[in-house]
C-alpha cells in the first residue's frame, strides 16, 4: 500500500502537478492520522475493556469478603442486643444480692460478663477497590469508604472494651475466680465497690460499641445491596 502511494506521489511530481501532488499529500496525511486515531481508539476500548473486566472481578471478590463480614456480625448479634441489659442487671444483683447465696446467678453473670469479642473484619478487596477506584464519585464508591471507616472505628471501639475486660476483670479477680471452671475461690473483690464502678463503666463501653456496631452491620448490608446492582 506504501508502495502503490509513493508511485502516485512520484508520477505527479514528474508531470509536474504541484496542485494535485498537494491535494494528494494533504489527503494522505488525512488518512495517516484516521490510522493514528482509529489504532488509539480501540487501544483506549481494548484498556477500558480490560479495566471494565478487572473491576467486576475484584467486585466480585469483594462482595464475598463483604459476606464473611455480614455472617461474623450476625454471630453476634443476639449478644450485642442483651449484653447492655445483663450489665445493668448484674450491678444491681452486685448492689442488693448476697451474692453468697447465689453461687450460679452469679456465675451466669460472670460467664455472660467476660465474653471477649474484638471485630477485625477482613478488608483486603474492600481497600483494594478503594485504592483501584480513587477519584470516583458514585453512590457505591462513597458507600464503600464510609463502610472502610465505619469498620476501623468498631475495630478500635471493641478492642478498647476488650483490654477494659482483660485489666478490670480477668486480672482483677484472676486471685478470686478460675475462669477456666468459673469456681469461686473468694467474694471479696466482687463486692467491693470499685468492681460495680467497673461494671458501669463496662456497660458504656460496650452502649459505645452496640451503637458502632449497629451501623457498621447496616453499612454492610447496604453495600451488599450495592454490590448485588452493580454485578446484575
Amino acid at each position: 500500500m506504501i508502495h502503490f502511494f509513493r508511485k502516485i506521489r512520484e508520477k505527479l511530481l514528474a508531470q509536474g502537478k504541484i496542485t494535485n501532488y498537494l491535494v494528494y499529500a494533504s489527503g494522505e496525511v488525512v488518512l495517516v492520522v484516521l490510522g493514528i486515531l482509529i489504532a488509539l481508539y480501540i487501544n483506549n476500548w481494548n484498556e477500558t475493556r480490560k479495566n471494565e473486566i478487572a473491576n467486576k472481578q475484584l467486585l466480585v471478590q469483594l462482595k464475598e469478603e463483604n459476606t464473611l463480614n455480614i455472617h461474623d456480625l450476625q454471630q453476634d448479634l443476639e449478644y450485642r442486643d442483651t449484653i447492655n441489659a445483663t450489665l445493668y442487671a448484674f450491678h444491681q444483683f452486685l448492689k442488693k444480692e448476697e451474692i453468697e447465696n447465689k453461687p450460679e446467678e452469679l456465675r451466669s453473670y460472670l460467664t455472660a460478663m467476660l465474653r471477649a469479642t474484638s471485630y477485625g473484619p477482613a478488608n483486603n478487596y474492600l481497600k483494594k477497590y478503594i485504592s483501584s477506584n480513587t477519584g470516583s464519585n458514585s453512590y457505591l464508591a462513597t458507600q464503600l469508604i464510609k463502610l472502610d471507616m465505619d469498620q476501623s472505628f468498631l475495630k478500635t471501639i471493641s478492642t478498647k472494651a476488650l483490654d477494659f475486660k482483660f485489666e478490670k476483670y480477668y486480672d482483677y479477680l484472676a486471685s478470686d475466680i478460675d475462669f477456666e471452671t468459673m469456681e469461686i475461690h473468694s467474694f471479696d473483690k466482687l463486692k467491693k465497690l470499685e468492681f460495680q464502678n467497673n461494671v458501669i463503666l463496662l456497660e458504656s463501653i460496650e452502649e459505645g460499641v452496640l451503637d458502632k456496631f449497629e451501623d457498621t452491620f447496616a453499612q454492610q448490608k447496604l453495600v451488599d445491596s450495592l454490590i448485588t446492582l452493580e454485578l446484575d
